[in-house]
């Protein structure tokens, strides 16, 4: 959805305010949003694993940038994320040695280059299965549809909170941004607990105790 969809649950509460400021004060709120929650997450299509070959470019959905691999996939294993510190621990030869089915992960510092050790070989169709979180670029025009359909409201007190913490402007007010700001954070909260439990009804109940 576009970013001027949400325009009319913020600007009545900030009359006057230009419009390149408050597209970049909801893109910033989606921005935090996305960051702090994971709540944008894809699973990729499959990486072939290639012989040789240790650093693999992930792809990224349209306007956005990577902020985290969640988790990721060879064949029925999980592969485990390691510094590079850690992973000379481990592997004191991680750069000659390798394998057919890699068992560590990290990201290079080039920022959506994923690095996998042991190095690949004697690979015949292996793939990797990567599920990653996103958040928009800065200069998103676009965000996600699901955030438009689902936090709408959250997002708005976001950017609202945002706006109204600047000094010197007709919409200021420092309490009314901390109000915004404590739903905000209150919508961050409820949104990193559904997604932690996969938004799934009854995920957070107990089995029940046996007595005697």
């Amino acid at each position: 959805m576009k970013v001027s969809e949400f325009y009319p649950y913020v600007l009545p509460d900030v009359l006057g305010c230009p419009s390149p400021m408050l597209r970049q004060a909801i893109v910033s709120a989606a921005q935090e949003f996305c960051v702090e929650t994971l709540a944008w997450n894809e699973i990729q299509e499959p990486i072939s694993l290639l012989n040789g070959e240790r650093s693999y470019d992930l792809d990224f959905p349209s306007q956005s940038y990577l902020h985290a691999v969640r988790e990721i996939w060879c064949g029925a294993n999980r592969m485990y994320p390691k510094t590079l510190a850690e992973i000379s621990r481990l592997m004191p030869d991680w750069q000659t040695r390798t394998s057919n089915e890699p068992v560590y992960f990290n990201m290079s510092a080039t920022r959506g280059t994923l690095q996998v050790f042991p190095t690949p070989a004697n690979i015949e169709s292996q793939a990797m299965v990567v599920h990653a979180a996103y958040a928009p670029k800065s200069s998103a025009t676009s965000l996600p549809d699901f955030l438009g359909e689902r936090h709408t409201e959250v997002i708005a007190s976001g950017a609202k909170a945002r706006l109204m913490a600047m000094p010197g402007k007709k919409w200021s007010s420092p309490e009314l941004s901390a109000y915004h700001r404590s739903i905000f954070i209150t919508g961050m909260d409820n949104a990193r607990i559904d997604e932690e439990h996969g938004r799934v009804v009854g995920s957070l109940s107990v089995a029940p105790r046996r007595f005697g």
